[in-house]
């Protein structure tokens, strides 16, 4: 590609990249709560169709698709814990930007080791 047909990225799209890990934590964050209501309101209307419209089957359907949903949630789980891990990094790359200096640490010798 050329120089001058290269395109600049917008300032906000570079902030919006930068930053979008907030907008990840909430997200999942969000949809394990979301996932965990969901599994509820599911038993509840497990109940609601016994009583209505029974119908063969149910309780297997109901078992699959909460082990889809624990699964999922396990997922979004996960993310967040690597996320979070993977942002601690990140700022403890920023905090020492050249790594840790062992001999600037006033901690005594049989810990350095």
């Amino acid at each position: 590609m050329n120089e001058s047909t290269k395109i600049e990225t917008p300032k906000w799209l570079k902030r919006l990249q930068e930053n979008s890990w907030e907008a990840e934590i909430l997200i999942s964050g969000g949809a394990i709560f979301s996932l965990f209501q969901l599994v509820d309101v599911l038993l509840q209307l497990r109940e609601y169709f016994r009583e209505i419209a029974p119908f063969e089957g149910m309780n297997q359907s109901l078992i699959l698709l909460v082990l889809v949903l624990q699964g999922i949630s396990i997922g979004f789980i996960i993310h967040l814990l690597l996320r979070g891990f993977w942002i601690g990094l990140v700022c403890l790359r920023s905090v020492f930007p050249k790594g840790i200096i062992f001999e600037r640490l006033s901690i005594s010798d049989p810990y350095l080791n």
